[in-house]
């Protein structure tokens, strides 16, 4: 896979305790298109989202879980994972894997989420 290798344009995202790299394509006001991802695995929280979140996997594998639920939820290259707002899941992305994830609707409220990482890691 062929990505944008300027690390000026990447930054360290570490949300719910899953840390990964970001680059950011597009963000409005009601939606962002970002990859996101990491070669050597993470797992944490994905929040609470008050927009919808389509995450497609392009390569690697991610797992999901939602209490409650008695099996995990796989995605593979070419699966969406679609977070609905107001659904908290844990998820691992597993080595080498990267993604593109749109959301769409208030996302704003993210970016407290994500603002747990240092700011220096939020800021290019």
């Amino acid at each position: 896979m062929s990505l944008n290798a300027n690390s000026s344009e990447w930054v360290f995202n570490n949300a719910g305790g899953a840390m990964g790299a970001m680059y950011v394509i597009h963000a409005s006001v009601t939606e962002y298109l970002i990859i996101f991802g990491t070669p050597l695995g993470t797992e944490g929280h994905s929040g609470l989202h008050a927009a919808d979140d389509y995450f497609h996997i392009l390569v690697g594998e991610q797992w999901a879980f939602q209490p409650g639920a008695l099996e995990m939820e796989r995605y593979r290259p070419g699966d969406v994972h679609l977070m609905r707002r107001g659904v908290a899941k844990q998820y691992k992305m597993h080595e080498g894997c990267w993604a593109m994830e749109y959301a769409r609707g208030t996302w704003r409220l993210a970016v407290l989420f994500a603002s747990s990482a240092p700011a220096r890691m939020l800021v290019r």
